[in-house]
């Protein structure tokens, strides 16, 4: 009988040493095809995402191509800045000109602390300008002995890796009747160079006035 139940005890801890044998493997099998399913599908999300990322791309270029084509691109952003430099600018040392790279960086810096701002417009008032600019309307005001009022724009643009923010800076000015048949060729949407002296309006940097406006032509030296 002891030999019958020694057999016995050595089958059933073979079947348990088999059993376990046999879960080790299916568990290390189930680990290795999770691992393979992940990766598959991590490789499938990265092939995903490059495929978007190239469409966006084509799609731009495709964009920027129709407009060119159509004669739109002349009437893009007059400034263009990466946001990486937009906090180098100064609030305080402007230079001798304020340049528009200069005005936009400051007006579109999001960390511009209140103080900061007001001394960039104590500084930036009345300094010499000479910027391009959008023509948005030229109107004569009968009421004011002819005077002629003209509405420009500076559109710019903050770029962001492949990601932009675009706005846009408002711009009132006034001419002397006699500036009418210089001023009378103007179309909306054209670009144009303005010289003159910079106010700010209301201590509000996206809304400004140009004082003693002179509209540059293209043969004209920039200063």
């Amino acid at each position: 009988k002891k030999e019958v139940m020694n057999d016995s005890n050595s089958s059933n801890r073979g079947c348990l040493t088999a059993a376990l044998i046999v879960a080790a493997l299916l568990a290390i099998g189930g680990i290795v095809i999770a691992a393979s399913l992940f990766w598959f599908k991590a490789k499938a999300m990265d092939a995903e995402k490059h495929h978007y990322e190239e469409a966006q791309k084509a799609h731009a270029a495709h964009e920027m191509a129709m407009r060119s084509a159509s004669g739109e691109a002349s009437h893009g952003p007059a400034v263009v800045l990466d946001r990486s430099t937009v906090e180098k600018y100064s609030a305080t040392e402007l230079g001798e000109m304020l340049d528009a790279k200069h005005y936009v960086a400051i007006t579109s810096a999001s960390n511009l602390t209140n103080l900061a701002e007001q001394r960039f417009i104590e500084a930036a008032d009345g300094m010499p300008i000479e910027w391009q600019v959008q023509v948005e309307d030229i109107r004569a005001d009968p009421a004011n002995e002819g005077q002629i009022t003209g509405q420009f724009s500076m559109p710019y643009e903050i770029r962001e890796g492949h990601s932009s923010f675009g706005s846009s800076i408002s711009i009132t000015t006034t001419f002397s009747p006699e500036k009418a048949d210089e001023l009378i060729s103007l179309r909306s949407g054209e670009s144009v160079r303005i010289r003159g002296r910079l106010k700010i309006l209301k201590n509000r940097t996206n809304s400004i006035k140009i004082i003693e406006p002179e509209i540059l032509r293209e043969d004209e030296p920039k200063q």
